[in-house]
């Protein structure tokens, strides 16, 4: 699949193809992350990162979690981290 996937369709999110790029170096921490999205509209989308840690700055997000784990440290306002992991 290639661009955003045609309104009113049933997308598997799971098994969407994401082409992977490196991450910037300005925002990596550790390791050699990569990431990609699919857009679906101006808001919503798909967005995959291999294991590694990066910074990114985000004002308001909304994250699903199908697959694999992660954890959000917050610190502007510094709050408890997140710990996202799909639902067993």
């Amino acid at each position: 699949m290639t661009g955003r996937p045609a309104a009113g369709t049933v997308t598997d999110a799971a098994s969407l193809p994401v082409a992977h790029g490196p991450v910037d170096p300005e925002k990596s921490v550790a390791g050699t992350p990569t990431t990609g999205t699919v857009e679906f509209d101006d808001a919503t989308g798909v967005w995959e990162m291999t294991p590694g840690t990066m910074r990114d700055v985000e004002i308001d997000e909304l994250f699903v979690v199908i697959a694999g784990d992660g954890t959000v440290e917050p610190v502007h306002p510094e709050l408890p981290s997140i710990r996202w992991a799909p639902e067993p």
